[in-house]
Parts: C-alpha cells; structure tokens; sequence
C-alpha cells in the first residue's frame, strides 16, 4: 500500500468517525518521526566486516569484563596486530565504540578465516610469543592485562584510539573547569596570588571490592590517599584533587581536604574522562583505575598491596608486566 493511498483512506475514515481522528493524527505523527530518523537509525549500525573481505590478516579477541577489561583487550591485539602487520576486528555492541572514536573493523570470531587460536599465561602475565605470530587469522583468549603488548604505540592509543566522544569529553571538561574555578577563587582568597595549579585525579575503587575479597581484590585504605596526596603537596605549591569513585558519598565523609572536589557526574565515563584530563593520578585498584592513570600520562602512584599479597589473584600476576616501572607504589 503506497503513502498516498494510506493518507486518503485515513481522510476518509475521518470524515466517517471524527472521534478517531486524534488517534489517526498521533499515528501518523509517529510514522513521521520515524521515516525521518532512518537514516540516522541506519548510521548506528556499523557492518560487519570479514577478513579477506579487507584484504588483510585479522585478529580478535572474545571480549570478558567491563570497560575497563575491553580497553587492555583491545589495546593488547592492536599492539599484537601492529608487530604482525594485522587489523583488529571488535564487535559493534562494546562499550568502547559507545565511549571512544575508535579505528578498528567491526566484527568477531565470525570475522576470521581458518584461524589460529592462542592462550594467554595468565591475565596479567606478558605473553611474548604472542608478539611473533604466524601471518595468518588469529584469536586469542586472555584479558591480556600487561601495557607490555601495547606500550610501544602509546601516542597512538592516546591520540587516535581512546579519544573520547566530544559529549563525555565535554562534560568532563566543564566538571573539571567548574572545580578548577573555585579552587583559584579560594586561592586567591587565602594567599593573595595564584600561581600554576596542579590538577590531581584520585580514583577511589569500593562497590565489589570491599564486598568481594577473597581472591585479593582489596579496596585500597583511607591512609594510602593521604600519603600519595601528600608525595603531591610536598612537590608542588598550588595542587587541588579531583575525586571520582564508585562511591562518592564515602569519599565526602572520609576523603576531606581544604583542595579537595568530588565528581557529580554519576556517569563512569565522564569520570573517566575526567580524570584523563588531570595532570596526575592516584589510583587504587582495578582495571578502570589502571586506564585512568595511563591515560593522564602524567606521575601515577598506586596501592603496592593490590592485588592482596598472597593471595591467589596476586599469585596469578606479575606486579613488572602490569605496573609500568615509571609509576610509583605506595
């Protein structure tokens, strides 16, 4: 039935029963809408590619966890991809296309051709063998959680890979700039000038991991803040902290300081974004912690008792393949 003829039935059913005329009205309202947001349905859905289709030899990943898992996955195959003249093949309903302006093909395994598939030793364990691989499709297991695979092409991953979508940066950079704001009014206020402000972001892991801690995954202590706060005051004049956490009502009652501010975003990836925009990190624990220092790229000091020493989470890492050297414990 074509457009036209659907208009004239419905004129005519109007003229018949007027009291169906709003309700006719609303479904056509509806069908409008609809039509007119096609295309912009139709851009969201990102095709799958296969890999002989692009001509090139691809490499996957089955993706295991949150955010902050799928950011050490990925980062992990493109390093591996970039040492074995590979693309990377991500599927379309991750988180990360969500969050950042990625550069990678949109698939999965359904994407590969008679691969070969490899294991990781341990999730935070380096696996070198998978940095030399055969030229042929390939699937690894593994949350691949060493900057190892990847820390080579870091200025690409910063520049050209996590770069957050303009909303959540945006957001971020107001929230930021809002804080920053009052810390130089309070500045100037109490010592009559204002010199360079050194922007400090703390992130504060609690939720699962005060509740869940058999295996060694440890919120980091109250103490532990105060000391890697004080490592930044004793080496910087004018420093404000900037808080974000999984729970920042326990951080307002327990994490006080005349410099510090706290996240009212309530939203993971705009503290995320947040916190890339600092100049320094302090970190507790857990991968998003992890990706909020990388991404700084500043001084990142983290809690030496995480995972919980001898425990079996600590047992199945390497504290060297996962924390680079430059980064400081506390």
């Amino acid at each position: 039935m074509t457009v036209a003829r659907c208009f004239s039935d419905a004129a005519m059913l109007i003229r018949r029963k007027p009291v169906t005329a709003l309700a006719i009205v609303i479904f056509f309202v509806f069908i409008f809408k609809f039509y007119s947001n096609l295309p912009w349905l139709l851009k969201q859905q990102r095709p799958s590619q296969i890999a002989k289709d692009v001509g090139k030899v691809g490499i996957t990943v089955p993706f295991w966890g949150r955010l902050g898992n799928h950011m050490f996955q990925y980062a992990s195959i493109l390093g591996i991809a970039g040492r074995n003249q590979m693309v990377t093949f991500i599927p379309d309903d991750l988180e990360l296309w969500i969050v950042f302006e990625l550069d990678s093909y949109v698939g999965g395994v359904e994407s590969l051709r008679n691969f070969i598939s490899y294991e990781e030793i341990s999730a935070a364990i380096y696996t070198p063998n998978l940095t030399n691989l055969p030229h042929q499709d390939t699937l690894i297991y593994g949350y691949l959680q060493s900057f190892k695979y990847f820390d080579y092409l870091k200025n690409e991953l910063l520049q050209h890979q996590f770069r957050f979508k303009d909303s959540y940066r945006n957001s971020a950079e107001a929230m930021l700039q809002r804080a920053i704001n009052i810390h130089k009014a309070n500045i100037l206020s109490r010592n009559g000038y204002l010199g360079e402000i050194i922007v400090v972001g703390i992130h504060v892991r609690r939720g699962d991991f005060v509740r869940s801690q058999s295996q060694g995954y440890v919120p980091a202590p109250l103490p532990y803040f105060y000391r890697a706060m004080n490592y930044f005051y004793t080496r910087h004049q004018d420093v404000m902290f900037f808080v974000c956490s999984n729970e920042i009502l326990w951080c307002k009652k327990y994490l006080d300081d005349d410099n510090i501010f706290y996240s009212d975003s309530n939203n993971g990836f705009v503290d995320l974004a947040a916190l890339s925009l600092c100049n320094h990190t302090i970190i507790s624990a857990g991968s998003y912690s992890w990706w909020a220092g990388y991404l700084a790229n500043g001084t990142v000091i983290y809690y030496k008792d995480f995972p919980r020493p001898g425990s079996s989470l600590e047992k199945s890492m390497v504290r060297k393949d996962y924390y680079p050297q430059s980064w400081i414990p506390l």
